[in-house]
């Protein structure tokens, strides 16, 4: 799995387009539409939400994520189980103690 390496490229992606801008304050100050692509080909569609961004890639492959106020991104179980989901990958056999204390926590990276 490569969620990480996804999260970069989108973040890559949109640097490339807006300079050193945030895509959520470019998107709430009027200076980018909350959905469209990433991509010339229209094969990676965004739509940001809230402090977020949730990718699909060619169709199938769901990348989310947040940005917190450093511009580092985060995301929590739920969005990581949208992606794995969204590769074929089943997280259902993880331990339910395991899943709750994902379930509480946020992942912050750089």
């Amino acid at each position: 799995m490569a969620y990480g390496e996804d999260v970069r490229l989108v973040i890559q992606l949109f640097q490339e387009r807006l300079a050193a801008t945030s895509p959520v304050y470019a998107w709430r100050s009027g200076r980018l539409d909350r959905t469209g692509f990433l991509d010339t080909e229209q094969t990676m569609g965004y739509a940001l939400h809230g402090a977020g961004c949730t990718v699909e890639f060619n169709e199938r492959k769901l990348v989310s994520f947040d940005w917190d106020e450093t511009g580092n991104y985060s995301f929590d179980a739920w969005k990581f189980k949208l992606y794995t989901d969204s590769i074929g990958v089943n997280c259902d056999v993880l331990e339910d103690q395991y899943v709750r204390t994902l379930a509480q926590s946020y992942f912050y990276c750089r």
